[in-house]
């Protein structure tokens, strides 16, 4: 059909039309059923979580098994229990966060459109204030008219937890803004199964306790969580044990030659570079080159000074970094988590756990050679032992 013509553009107006008549009817008679269901006391639209169609179509609690991996071993949930642990949950005061995470440690998903996910804190704010566990279903103004369905959460435990939620945005309103609690190993582990960070929480108990990130968000890691203590412990034993041999100055006098090795390549740079801005100043004075060139290359040289390694400083710290570190075992003994906190971050910047044990540190850049050195002679030890099988 030629649409250029008169009678075509004529006919495509009337499909247009017919098309819009369809869809508008669609709607009209979408929201006929829709009214006539709430008329019903039936509710419209996709099933919360927890419940499911009944064979009468009025819902009833989701009992289906389903299979879920907790811990690397299959086991068994049914999403109505889920959504009852959930209601307890923020019974106790627990967060939308907190409760999020407690489903999807016990192996829970969301069901809806949207398939099988990990709980948010999202999808637990808009489950736990959902009035249909109670018996109600939405009027379409905004208010709630009695369903047809039983109650699946006793109102008695529903009010709670809307006094708790309460409680926690007045308290949350009220409360002068503060930075998060500071551990001693705060930002600097991380999972060895999954390389994600680890977080640390304070359970109910007031015990700091690890967790694995990923797992957390209700993914795939093998991860055990564990006290922080467990780890803090090693981490002590391995400062307690770092050794700075006495002659260290004689085994590193090779990289305080490379470092001044470098420093004296890095003079030479700045004096040629230097050099260079001297004499671009006099070709702009002389009229040799437009100012636009000019500023364009003057640029160019100071970035490139300014990229250069301040290796002098380095050398001069050497023995300052080897003092702090022969003592700083004894400061983790006496320091509280926030001290700890501050002493970690000048010695590792990265801290890797599997499981309970911490599996490697990686030293910042400055201290690199006094954690080699200290390897090398625990090492060079172990090797002299008689019997090294038995003292591994």
């Amino acid at each position: 059909m030629d649409f250029s013509t008169p009678w075509g553009k004529f006919a495509l107006s009337m499909l247009g039309g017919l098309a819009e008549l369809y869809s508008d009817n669609l709607s009209q008679e979408t929201k006929k059923g829709w009214n006539e269901r709430r008329d019903q006391g039936l509710y419209r639209g996709t099933l919360p979580f927890g419940a499911t169609k009944g064979v009468d179509g009025v819902p009833v609690p989701d009992m289906l098994e389903r299979s879920t991996a907790i811990d690397q071993q299959e086991s068994m949930v049914r999403n109505y229990e889920g959504l009852k642990s959930a209601f307890e949950l923020g019974a106790q005061g627990k967060s939308d966060k907190a409760v999020a995470i407690g489903l999807n440690a016990m192996g829970y998903k969301t069901t809806g459109t949207h398939g099988s996910r990990p709980f948010s804190k999202d999808t637990i704010k808009d489950m736990l204030k959902n009035r249909f566990y109670i018996g109600y279903i939405p009027d379409g103004n905004g208010g709630w008219l009695p369903a047809k369905h039983q109650s699946f959460i006793n109102e008695e435990l529903f009010s709670k937890v809307q006094e708790e939620r309460a409680k926690r945005r007045h308290d949350m309103s009220n409360r002068v803004k503060t930075k998060a609690r500071t551990y001693s190993l705060s930002g600097l582990m991380y999972c060895k199964y999954c390389g994600a960070k680890v977080h640390i929480h304070q359970n109910v108990q007031g015990k700091a306790r690890v967790y694995c990130s990923t797992k957390a968000k209700g993914f795939t890691c093998q991860s055990k969580s564990t006290f922080l203590e467990v780890y803090e412990a090693q981490i002590q034993w391995y400062l307690e044990n770092f050794v700075i041999p006495e002659d260290y100055r004689e085994k590193i006098l090779e990289a305080h030659r490379k470092i001044q090795s470098a420093y004296n390549d890095v003079g030479k740079q700045r004096a040629s570079l230097e050099a260079a801005l001297v004499r671009l100043g006099e070709r702009y004075d002389w009229g040799h080159i437009k100012k636009e060139k000019y500023l364009a290359e003057y640029d160019e040289i100071n970035k490139q000074l300014k990229q250069l390694a301040p290796a002098e400083e380095k050398v001069k710290n050497l023995d300052k970094l080897a003092r702090f570190i022969t003592n700083v075992a004894d400061a983790w003994k006496e320091a509280n988590q926030e001290q700890r906190n501050k002493l970690a971050n000048v010695l590792f910047s990265q801290i890797w756990i599997q499981d309970s044990k911490v599996v490697e540190v990686r030293p910042v850049e400055e201290l690199r050679p006094f954690f080699r050195l200290s390897y090398e002679e625990s090492l060079e030890k172990s090797m002299k032992r008689p019997r090294g099988d038995l003292n591994p």
